[in-house]
């Protein structure tokens, strides 16, 4: 009796045992398949972000430039009937989101007068010593002498700080995240996220009023928000904005629009993100692209993300 009952919790243990080593092995094997599906979905999230960017591109080619907008005028109809790019996000599909920003809309950090990158940042609540610094800093990087502003910072400041780098001593600066290494805007701080958000490095560009916003408008022209904010209610009830529109609200000593720096339509340079879902996959890609077309080519992708 005691031989069969030492062979039945023999038997009973084996069975626990086999039970536990399957149930292992289903639970690895279930990891493993979601695993492989997510990779899948990664891969499927990779393709299909770069397909829709590479539509997107024809798109806005092809496409007949409006105040804000580009209007499809393919046969195709894969993409909406028009696209726009003040930088609002637009819903393609299940699967797509886009968001085209026209460079006008931001600050060339080749071109722009530098008092206007000083007005944003005290219109986002930097606080004015800390502006100053900044400003001044930029100015020491762009500048080619080796003599520091009084809060800006020269080769001194950054080699003290054991940096592997110094001002560029050049207004050729080759990236937005390039001010990230400027002191005031180190360590990725408020000040450097909106300067990063409203600026831009373009080839090709001047502000336009139709896709500025709020803030902007307020930078550059000297106007207060709150009319700022009106101004931008009325262009998008009746689809643009004329200079003389603003020129009524701007202060006395502002100068008047230039013709060659102020447009009403989106310049040829544009900011496209577009962000692909698959399954429980997600694909993001950022590019700035010149549409400005030359004879061999119709669009140069000037930095991609």
């Amino acid at each position: 009796m005691n031989k069969k009952g030492s062979a039945i919790i023999i038997v009973l243990m084996l069975v626990i045992i086999s039970v536990a080593v399957s149930i292992f092995f289903i639970s690895v094997s279930k990891k493993m398949i979601k695993s492989s599906n997510l990779l899948l979905d990664k891969l499927y999230a990779q393709v299909g972000v770069e397909s829709e960017l590479e539509i997107i591109k024809f798109y806005i080619s092809t496409g007949e430039r409006k105040f804000d907008f580009v209007k499809n005028v393919s046969i195709r109809n894969i993409l909406p009937s028009r696209i726009y790019v003040d930088g609002r996000e637009q819903i393609i599909d299940n699967n797509t989101k886009i968001r085209v920003v026209d460079t006008g809309t931001k600050f060339n950090l080749w071109m722009c007068d530098l008092n206007y990158l000083k007005s944003l940042l005290i219109l986002k609540g930097i606080k004015r010593d800390n502006v100053e610094v900044i400003m001044e800093s930029i100015k020491d990087w762009y500048d080619k002498d080796s003599i520091p502003n009084p809060a800006g910072a020269e080769n001194f400041f950054y080699k003290r700080k054991n940096l592997k780098y110094v001002p560029r001593n050049s207004k050729a600066i080759q990236s937005v995240f390039e001010l990230g290494l400027i002191k005031g805007l180190r360590n990725n701080n408020e000040a450097f996220h909106i300067l990063k958000k409203y600026s831009v490095v373009s080839p090709d560009w001047h502000f336009n009023i139709n896709t500025m916003d709020a803030c902007m408008l307020s930078s550059v022209f000297g106007i207060s928000c709150e009319i700022s904010k009106v101004l931008v209610k009325r262009r998008k009830k009746e689809n643009y904005l004329f200079p003389e529109d603003i020129e009524k609200y701007m202060p006395k000593n502002r100068k008047v629009f230039d013709p060659f720096i102020y447009l009403y339509f989106p310049t040829c340079v544009f900011n496209i993100d577009v962000v692909y879902k698959y399954g429980e996959a997600k694909s993001e890609k950022s590019c700035l692209i010149d549409f400005c077309g030359k004879k061999d080519v119709a669009f140069r992708v000037l930095e991609c993300e």
